[in-house]
């Protein structure tokens, strides 16, 4: 996200809304440490958060804060989520703001580029939880059949999470109780192997990792190549953009050499 805002986007004046909680906050700063480094933003930046629960009287003044700006605001970056954000969308919507809107995570969905009141939407922005992997149909197909819906924005990634601890299980000796050392141990097992697996051939990987103790396989998951990185214990990976315009949601890139909000 602070890539786009900063390497891919034309803005020297951004607003953003933030929800008040722990995961609102942490958002914010980490945003901000990824665009500011040394505290040095490459624009000014206009932050107020939104309370849980916030009063009618205060969303409307919030809203008109971001109209009334001066200068107007390049970008407004969204960090709410789930019914609360579809719930500001409408809103901004309803009260014509013309400032180009960034959002995060569940707003970066079909279900809202389909919500009635939003038609002309326009919102880029991120959704790492849509990544999808090798193995993405070996796990959206036997979940459409069983659920009879699409999985949400986190199902690929929580579903290779419950992967991959059961993976690193199996490389403990099974009269020895897992710790949490063990199973790290594990994990780094699964990444660096030549023999790649997916979702399809669970059994060949488990089978693999007991064989010997140096045994290591290359899991690929339904979310996307897993590389864990050993110095922090994060998977990380590409985040795609997305964007919702004419009433669908669709991947895109910024072409080389070329910004986006540009006047």
């Amino acid at each position: 996200m602070a890539t786009f805002v900063t390497e891919e986007s034309c803005v020297d004046r951004l607003g953003m809304i933030y929800r008040q909680d722990v995961y609102g906050q942490g958002l914010r700063s980490a945003f901000t440490t990824a665009a500011c480094p040394g505290a040095e933003c490459p624009f000014e930046l206009s932050a107020h958060e939104l309370e849980p629960q916030t009063q009618e009287a205060d969303v409307v003044e919030l809203i008109r804060a971001i109209q009334d700006a001066s200068p107007p605001l390049d970008a407004l970056l969204l960090f709410v989520f789930g019914g609360e954000g579809l719930d500001l969308l409408l809103r901004l919507k309803a009260a014509g703001v013309q400032v180009p809107l960034i959002a995060s995570e569940t707003l970066l969905s079909q279900e809202v580029a389909t919500t009635p009141g939003l038609e002309g939407l326009v919102l880029h922005g991120t959704n790492p939880g849509l990544a999808r992997g090798p193995a993405w149909a070996d796990f959206v197909v036997p979940f459409r059949a069983k659920y009879d819906a699409e999985p949400d924005s986190f199902a690929a990634s929580s579903y290779d999470a419950v992967i991959l601890a059961g993976l690193a299980a199996a490389t403990i000796d099974a009269a020895t109780l897992p710790t949490g050392s063990t199973l790290a141990q594990g994990l780094m097992r699964l990444i660096a192997g030549d023999t790649a697996f997916t979702t399809a051939d669970l059994r060949g990987a488990t089978t693999l990792l007991r064989s010997s103790p140096d045994a290591q396989i290359d899991y690929e998951g339904a979310s996307g190549a897993l590389s864990l990185d050993v110095s922090t214990g994060e998977a990380p990976s590409t985040v795609p953009l997305y964007r919702i315009a004419d009433g669908a949601l669709e991947r895109f890139e910024v072409a080389a050499e070329e910004r986006l909000f540009c006047p």
